[in-house]
C-alpha cells in the first residue's frame, strides 16, 4: 500500500483549548496570547517546534488551531500555519475559507510566515495575517526561513490580504529563544533532524549576520539611488532658481538708446551689458518705460534688478525688470 499522511494535533491541545471554545477574542493581542501559549506548550510537551498559529473568524471565535509538527510527524510541510489553515478548511468543509470574499477570517501566527507558508496564504482564503516574532528573530535562532521577498507584506496587500506585524513580538520571540537554549531541534534543509540548537548557535549567528548584511547592502543601494534622484531635483531647482529668481546689482549706466538691437533694447553699465525686452511669461510688458528710465539715469549709479542665467556661458545677457537710482 502507498503511504498515507494524517495531520492530527497532539492530544493535549484539546484539553488546553477547552476553556476557549465559543469564547470570542475581539482583538489581536488576546488572540496572539493564545497562539503564543500554544507554542510554549508545544515546546514544553515535546510535541514540536516553538511555533503555533490559529484561524479566527471575524468576531474572534477560534476556528482551528495549529502547532508545529515537523519533527513529530517527520513532515517538513507541517508548519503551524499550514496545520491551522488545513484544519480550518477541514472544519468548514471548503478550501476557500473566505468563500469568495463573503466571509472574513484571520490567520494569527506566532512568527512571520516562512517562504513555504507565505506561498500557502494567498490560496487559503484568509483576509488578514497577524504576526508576532519577526523573520530575523526566527533566523537568529538558526531556522532557515527560505527565500522570501523583502516586500512580502505588500505582495499580500496587492491580493487584498492585510498584514499586521509585531503583535506581542517580544513574547513570541522569547518562546523561540527558550526552545533554542533548551537544546530543541533546529530543523531545516541544511541540517539533520537530530542536530541540536546548541550546535547551531554559531551557524545561526552567521546566517543572521548574512541576512543583516544583505539588508544593509540593499538599503545602501536604494539610498544611493535616492540620493542621486535628490541630487537631480536639487540641480534642476538650482538651475530654475538661477534663471527665474531676480537679483539686484549696483552699477553705473554708461549708455542706453531707444534704438533696438536685434529686436530688443540694450543697457550698457560699468558692470556688464543687459538686455531689456518684454517677457509675457513673467508679465513684463514695460520694456519701453524701463528704457526711458535708463536713458534718464545715464551716468548715474543705479540698482538694476534683473533675471536670467547667472553663468555667462549659458547666456551673455540678463533681462532688466527694474532700474532705481541710488541717492
Amino acid at each position: 500500500m502507498l503511504p498515507e499522511i494524517t495531520i492530527r494535533l497532539p492530544e493535549w491541545v484539546d484539553g488546553f483549548l477547552r476553556d476557549h471554545r465559543g469564547v470570542l477574542l475581539p482583538d489581536d493581542a488576546s488572540r496572539m496570547r493564545l497562539v503564543i501559549a500554544l507554542a510554549r506548550e508545544n515546546v514544553r510537551r515535546g510535541t514540536g517546534g516553538p511555533f503555533a498559529a490559529a484561524v479566527f473568524d471575524a468576531r474572534g471565535r477560534l476556528v482551528a488551531p495549529g502547532v508545529n509538527l515537523v519533527t513529530t510527524l517527520n513532515c517538513s510541510v507541517c508548519h503551524a500555519e499550514v496545520v491551522a489553515l488545513s484544519l480550518a478548511q477541514k472544519s468548514l468543509g471548503r478550501y476557500d475559507l473566505g468563500d469568495g470574499g463573503q466571509e472574513h477570517f484571520d490567520l494569527v501566527t506566532a512568527a512571520e510566515p516562512c517562504a513555504m507558508c507565505l506561498g500557502a496564504i494567498p490560496w487559503s482564503g484568509v483576509a488578514r495575517v497577524v504576526c508576532g516574532a519577526r523573520d530575523e528573530d526566527v533566523r537568529a535562532a538558526g531556522f532557515d526561513e527560505g527565500a522570501k521577498p523583502q516586500d512580502w507584506a505588500a505582495a499580500l496587500g496587492m491580493r487584498d490580504i492585510a498584514v499586521e506585524l509585531d503583535v506581542l513580538r517580544q513574547d513570541a520571540a522569547a518562546v523561540i529563544r527558550d526552545y533554542v537554549n533548551a537544546g530543541g531541534i533546529v530543523y531545516g534543509p541544511s541540517g539533520s533532524g537530530q542536530q541540536r540548537a546548541a550546535g547551531e548557535t554559531e551557524r545561526g549567528s552567521i546566517r543572521g549576520s548574512s541576512a543583516r548584511g544583505g539588508v544593509m547592502k540593499e538599503f545602501f543601494g536604494k539610498l544611493k539611488v535616492r540620493l542621486f534622484l535628490v541630487g537631480i531635483v536639487i540641480a534642476v531647482l538650482t538651475v530654475l532658481w538661477s534663471y527665474f529668481v531676480p537679483d539686484t546689482v549696483m552699477t553705473r549706466i554708461t549708455d542706453a538708446q531707444m534704438a533696438k538691437v536685434d529686436g530688443r533694447f540694450m543697457i550698457a553699465t560699468e558692470d556688464r551689458p543687459f538686455v531689456n525686452e518684454d517677457a509675457g511669461y513673467r508679465f513684463k510688458f514695460d520694456s519701453g518705460t524701463i528704457q526711458n528710465e535708463a536713458i534718464r539715469l545715464k551716468g548715474k549709479v543705479v540698482k538694476v534688478r534683473k533675471y536670467g542665467w547667472r553663468l555667462p556661458v549659458l547666456s551673455m545677457y540678463e533681462n532688466v525688470v527694474k532700474i532705481e537710482e541710488v541717492k
